[in-house]
């Protein structure tokens, strides 16, 4: 498959893929558990066609025309993930933690934490939610048990340090 074709291919599943609410609704992702990764599940791509290798860092690196084994600064992590949402047609814009939602719109979090990078969602009661990796089913607590209410109070680090968190309004 080219390069062209792969960005289509992604493309698609983010059109075809998403549903609506925004609703944590762990019965929703069933079966799905090794089909989806963090970054699937605050796009909220529930339905579609998603290939594991074009969600994984060799994917996105190659897609960027990077190597995988270059290191990325938190600057560079940032930018690449915003080329991805660009070649993805997602439609986004940057905000802050305490950015008010305005329809047609929802928050998801980006946690760059120095081993990788975390995907979370807003979702429509104002709790958070995520899938932590590619085996586990989505979830609204942090390590501790706790719901997800401020992201600044959760215990969510999946791999690492974490060193920056950037938020993103999603068009629907």
């Amino acid at each position: 498959m080219t390069r062209e074709e792969q960005i289509r291919e992604l493309q698609q599943s983010f059109i075809n893929g998403q549903k609506y609410p925004i609703t944590f609704d762990k019965f929703l992702w069933r079966g799905k558990e090794t089909q989806r990764n963090c970054l699937a599940y605050a796009l909220n791509l529930v339905e579609g066609k998603i290939e594991k290798e074009w969600w994984c860092a060799n994917y996105f690196s190659d897609l960027l025309g990077r190597k995988v084994k270059d290191e990325y600064s938190i600057n560079e992590v940032y930018r690449n993930h915003l080329r991805v949402f660009h070649l993805m047609g997602v439609k986004y814009r940057r905000c802050r933690l305490k950015t008010k939602v305005p329809d047609g719109y929802y928050k998801v979090a980006m946690l760059i934490e120095t081993e990788d990078v975390h995907w979370l969602r807003q979702d429509e009661d104002g709790t958070w939610s995520h899938k932590p990796g590619w085996r586990y089913k989505p979830q609204n607590r942090d390590s501790k048990g706790r719901l997800i209410k401020d992201l600044m109070k959760a215990d969510i680090h999946i791999s690492g340090k974490l060193l920056k968190i950037k938020y993103f309004l999603i068009a629907h």
